[in-house]
């Protein structure tokens, strides 16, 4: 895994700024983008007949890819929360809670992702709004050691991942993209209001 190309993108719910809902056009971005790994936050899934109301699976049928989805609360009996969508395969998964009391809830999910010769460490991030409740959330997944891929890769996995390993956590509001790899990438940063922006390692740039 030499060049790897990641997205992370706020879907809200796939209702646009003209209030329209429409996972297709959710769809024609990413195609556009054809990233690797994508993040997205704010995705609601309900299981209907039609396949459009469960928003991950949807798009990554349309992508031809992997998903997983991390729910962090229920609305309107959905599950909302975040998906990370690869080409890869995702050999494991787990979602945190980071939510500060009071506030809305928010997760962490983490994917294992099998990229061939390396194993890619992936947390999508959907941060809080608040200086105070990103502090809270970002010191929570300190002493938890979420970021810790070998603490992870021993507990939450039931063999030891072998071989080269890569870690990124992307996310909203505050999180940024950042990048730890192998091949000794740094992170850097260009925020901006369009979403998404598709980034390359060894950089990774943020993506609003």
């Amino acid at each position: 895994m030499n060049r790897l190309r990641i997205a992370t993108y706020n879907i809200h719910k796939c209702v646009g700024l003209d209030r329209r809902f429409s996972p297709e056009r959710i769809v024609e971005v990413l195609k556009e983008i054809d990233a690797d790994v994508i993040a997205l936050q704010e995705v609601l899934c309900h299981s209907r007949p039609n396949r459009r109301d469960h928003q991950a699976e949807f798009i990554a049928g349309k992508l031809g890819m992997d998903f997983r989805l991390g729910e962090n609360r229920q609305i309107r009996g959905g599950d909302y929360g975040n998906a990370t969508l690869t080409r890869f395969n995702i050999a494991a998964s787990e979602n945190y809670d980071i939510t500060v009391k009071k506030y809305e809830a928010r997760g962490c999910l983490w994917t294992n992702i099998d990229a061939g010769a390396s194993q890619l460490q992936f947390f999508n991030v959907h941060m809080g709004t608040s200086f105070f409740e990103r502090r809270k959330q970002v010191q929570r997944l300190l002493d938890e050691h979420i970021f810790d891929v070998h603490r992870t890769a021993r507990n939450r996995v039931d063999h030891l991942i072998k071989g080269a390993q890569d870690i990124v956590a992307a996310g909203a509001h505050g999180c940024g993209l950042y990048g730890v790899a192998r091949f000794g990438a740094r992170a850097t940063g260009n925020p901006t209001a369009k979403p998404p922006n598709s980034v390359q390692s060894p950089v990774w740039r943020h993506c609003g």
